[in-house]
């Protein structure tokens, strides 16, 4: 094999494992959105249930800690909500760009995939995509290959890029990647 079909082969690979991760993840919080919609149902009801369906209290104190459990169980079930969308809406193209980068003081540069939203694998807290709009991501657009520095909430990181990729992923499947070394302004 020559290497191009090498790095086809790595990548792809890499695809099927994130496309697999997303796809654990939706199933995932599918399951806990369910739980929390039928305990959020099981509230309500049994909030009706102590007011005698007249939506009047017996006292402040009880409203007071419905009201607080609602809430506090309505913005949950939202945003396990919007962690089933986002998930969703990374199958079609999970990520569109690729940096290794070597961190100053580091042994081996880490593989960056870069995508519309952030992918982490909630049982190892591995990251598989960084949003676009990560601190670590702008080296993907103020750098090529060579010297680089980010700002990130601890300071400012420095390194070395010694790849930068871009992808086309439609459907789901790999149609072409192409390495680059330009700065996009």
């Amino acid at each position: 094999m020559n290497e191009y079909q090498d790095n086809l082969q790595e990548e792809n690979l890499y695809l099927e494992e994130t496309l697999a991760l997303i796809h654990r993840e939706i199933e995932s919080q599918t399951k806990k959105f369910n739980n929390k919609k039928n305990e959020l149902l099981a509230l309500k009801r049994e909030m009706m249930q102590d007011t005698g369906g007249t939506g009047v209290y017996q006292g402040v104190a009880e409203n007071s800690q419905y009201l607080t459990e609602v809430n506090s169980s309505t913005a949950i079930y939202n945003h396990i909500n919007m962690q089933i969308r986002k998930h969703k809406s990374l199958i079609n193209s999970p990520y569109f760009g690729r940096i290794d980068f070597l961190e100053e003081g580091e042994d081996k540069a880490e593989k960056l995939y870069i995508g519309l939203a952030t992918l982490i694998d909630s049982e190892s807290n591995d990251i598989y995509i960084y949003d676009w709009r990560a601190p670590i991501s702008s080296i993907y657009y103020q750098y090529g290959r060579g010297e680089a520095e980010y700002l990130s909430p601890m300071g400012k990181i420095k390194g070395l890029v010694s790849l930068k990729r871009q992808y086309k992923i439609k459907d789901s499947k790999l149609l072409y990647f192409f390495d680059c070394n330009i700065a996009i302004k």
